[in-house]
């Protein structure tokens, strides 16, 4: 019987505890937003009917609305230096 995805539900995951965690790994990236894969991410550069890149929308929302959190320093890996507040 096929489904149409409005009617689907989403399924929570479980409980984790940090105790049951037997294995991490942190993963960094660097986004090259010159690479064509990656121009959904950096184009329209100006606002065209009301579509904005993904670094607008983080922009608008750290300093505009106060909505975003932005943590992050160069010397700094675990994200602990605001750089813009709510």
């Amino acid at each position: 019987m096929k489904e149409h995805t409005i009617e689907r539900r989403v399924i929570p995951y479980t409980y984790l505890r940090e105790a049951d965690v037997m294995w991490s790994k942190r993963v960094w990236r660097i986004i090259d937003l010159r690479e064509k894969l990656n121009h959904d991410m950096y184009f329209p550069i100006d606002v065209i009917a009301g579509r904005r890149s993904l670094m607008q929308v983080i922009w608008d929302g750290g300093t505009k609305d106060g909505s975003i959190t932005a943590y992050g320093d160069e010397n700094d890996g675990d994200f602990t230096t605001q750089i813009c507040q709510k």
